[in-house]
This record gives C-alpha cells, sequence and structure tokens, in this order.
C-alpha cells in the first residue's frame, strides 16, 4: 500500500527479486514505472489484502498503514515502515557483488545503519577487485 519515495525503494527491490508487485495508492512516484507493476489507483480499503502474503503499509499514513497491520490475516506477513512493533518482518539491506549476496538487518532498529554498512561493504567489494 503507498505508491511514495519509500514505497519505490520497496518495489525497486522486489522487482529485482522478480516479485510480482500490486501497487494500491491514488498516485505514484516518478520511480515507480507504471509497466512493471500492477496500479490500482485508489485509496486502500479493507478487503484490499485478499489473496496477498507479503504486505507493505508504506502510505505516508500512519492511520491507514495501522489498519493494514490489523486487517492482515494471520497467514499474511505485514511490513509496516511506519512502525516497526506492529511489523512481522523487517526488509534486509543486500548487496549483490559477482558470486556473493550480502544481506544486512538491524532487525528494524536502524534502517539507515544498514544501509550505511551496505554502502561501506559494495565499496570495499569493489576495490578488492
Amino acid at each position: 500500500m503507498g505508491g511514495g519515495r519509500i514505497a519505490a525503494r520497496k518495489i525497486q527491490a522486489l522487482l529485482e527479486a522478480n516479485a510480482k508487485v500490486t501497487v494500491i495508492s491514488p498516485s505514484l512516484s516518478r520511480k515507480i514505472d507504471p509497466k512493471k507493476v500492477h496500479w490500482i489507483s485508489r485509496e486502500y480499503l479493507s478487503n484490499d489484502l485478499t489473496g496477498y502474503s507479503l504486505i507493505f503499509a508504506a502510505t505516508g499514513d500512519l492511520l491507514v498503514n495501522r489498519q493494514v497491520t490489523e486487517d492482515a490475516q494471520d497467514n499474511q506477513w505485514v511490513n509496516d515502515i511506519s512502525n516497526k512493533y506492529d511489523s512481522n518482518f523487517f526488509n534486509v539491506a543486500v548487496v549483490r557483488h559477482e558470486d556473493y549476496v550480502i544481506g544486512i538487518s538491524t532487525t528494524g532498529k536502524s534502517p539507515s545503519a544498514a544501509k550505511k554498512l551496505k554502502e561501506r561493504i559494495q565499496a570495499w567489494l569493489v576495490k578488492g577487485n
């Protein structure tokens, strides 16, 4: 749920993993290619979660994000980007370099620290070549 700047980052990672992505949002960031996602152009409705197993609540509206987590079923994994305590999972910063894939997690404590560490590892790997 959501089509802004943060959603764009999440969507990019999902597309890189060959995921089929549906976006429910009245608008899309310029960084989201509407040709690469299934875009439903409207606000979130409670029955929108039906049929999905991995859900990101990234609407920019704390109340809507909370509603998404409350509407989710036990078999659905939700990441509320505005509240790690309402999330079933945390994102992992991923470094891909030649034959290596390295995942970095701070278990939701500091996404910015994970990003910085990812950048340092990427730079180190590039220097090593």
